[in-house]
């Protein structure tokens, strides 16, 4: 079920009864502008969403794929480090979609960005 398409977006599932709400505050919260890696909740949460179904996993993929095209470094590696946990832990659909579609990784190899001046 989708709504509100400007900011949230809310995926209703059913996991072993309980039904998981998930918006896009949440990959924003994981993927935040800061220098500290996601949190773990963010995480845990996502790959909780990630096995209820693979229509999460690619409204999942349209979001960090969406993440990735951002200008800023740290939310680029936030959201390749939740892609790569989702990958490892969570639903197989969700690696064979971006084995699918891997342009949007491919293209970060060329990308370049001045240094922050805490690295």
């Amino acid at each position: 079920l989708t709504t509100n398409n400007s900011v949230l977006v809310y995926i209703s599932a059913l996991y072993l009864g309980k039904q998981i709400i998930m918006d896009r505050s949440l990959i924003s919260r994981a993927t935040e502008s800061s220098v500290e890696n996601p949190p773990g909740y963010c995480l845990v949460e996502l790959v909780k969403a990630s096995h209820t179904s693979s229509e999460v996993c690619y409204k999942l993929y349209d979001a960090l794929a969406g993440r990735l095209k951002k200008n800023d470094v740290h939310v680029k590696r936030k959201a390749l480090l939740v892609i790569k946990h989702l990958a490892l832990v969570g639903r197989n659909d969700f690696q064979l979609e971006w084995q699918r579609k891997p342009q949007e990784i491919r293209s970060l190899t060329s990308f370049k960005k001045r240094r922050c001046r805490l690295w």
